[in-house]
């Protein structure tokens, strides 16, 4: 089973993207200010984040099918769902 940060850094860097570009694209495309420390802590596994973020991340991520399967086997923690 794949970890959903490890979803991310795959889906991240096939989409040739640097952890900033993603924080730039959430600010751009939906209005969400993080900051590119915060990002890379969820994919460093060392923050959780709200699982409504998935999908916008899934967008700007361009997620595969292959991603979008290992996110389904995975499950959230109760800090991601709150």
């Amino acid at each position: 089973m794949m970890a959903v940060r490890e979803v991310l850094v795959r889906a991240r860097q096939r989409a040739g993207m640097s952890q900033q570009q993603v924080v730039e694209q959430l600010l751009e495309q939906f209005g969400i200010a993080i900051t590119s420390a915060s990002y890379g802590h969820w994919e460093s596994g060392r923050n959780d984040f709200r699982a409504s973020l998935l999908p916008k991340l899934a967008v700007v991520l361009k997620f595969t099918e292959e991603d979008r399967c290992a996110l389904f086997s995975h499950r959230p923690t109760a800090r991601q769902v709150a």
